[in-house]
């Protein structure tokens, strides 16, 4: 067998890299699937990644946004 066919075997890092990297791409195509998504069905970009919380995590998941004084507190500081 020639010395240059010879192969190693992969070391622990290199596949736990390999496989992070791997994750990493798969979760950039996610978020542009989410936003062709969104843009398609004219929602929110969010609407996806909140649906599948409030399915994992149960519907506490998702809170309404602070209305009132809450928003207009931090302006009165100065």
């Amino acid at each position: 067998m020639n010395a240059s066919m010879e192969h190693r075997p992969a070391s622990a890092l290199a596949v736990f890299l390999a496989g992070l990297q791997a994750g990493m791409i798969a979760v950039l195509w996610m978020l542009v699937w989410f936003g062709v998504s969104a843009m398609w069905q004219r929602r929110s970009f969010w609407s996806a990644a909140n649906l599948m919380a409030s399915v994992l995590a149960g519907s506490s998941t998702i809170r309404t946004p602070c209305k009132g004084p809450a928003i207009r507190s931090p302006g009165y500081g100065r």
